[in-house]
């Protein structure tokens, strides 16, 4: 399920913490919003294009204070870029102290 919305560790962030071991289950406007937008993103996933290793491969990276997420794009034919493959990464209470450059670095790791 979180393999190919983008931005999917932030919005499920009112949700996740409901998971926790000794969080109390309150469900309110900011779940509601979080539930709502995770079922936009879950029907608008886009379709993923074949791998060609004749075409030119692109990898985006990026990582929030919630998670960190990458993107194998693959460019096609009209000049336009679709994804090949998604990775998300919802990160530990260590990781959400890394500095913005290390999450960066996580994500790019995450994808090799």
């Amino acid at each position: 399920m979180i393999k190919f919305p983008s931005k999917l560790a932030d919005t499920t962030e009112p949700l996740r913490h409901l998971l926790k071991k000794y969080s109390s289950w309150l469900w309110g406007p900011s779940e509601v919003a979080a539930f709502t937008k995770v079922r936009e993103l879950l029907s608008s996933t886009p379709i993923l294009a074949h791998y060609s290793p004749e075409r030119e491969t692109i990898i985006a990276a990026d990582a929030s204070n919630q998670g960190l997420g990458a993107v194998l794009l693959k460019k096609q034919e009209d000049g336009t870029c679709r994804p090949v493959g998604f990775i998300c990464h919802t990160q530990n209470a260590v990781e959400k102290n890394y500095a913005t450059s290390e999450r960066s670095h996580v994500s790019w790791r995450k994808v090799q």
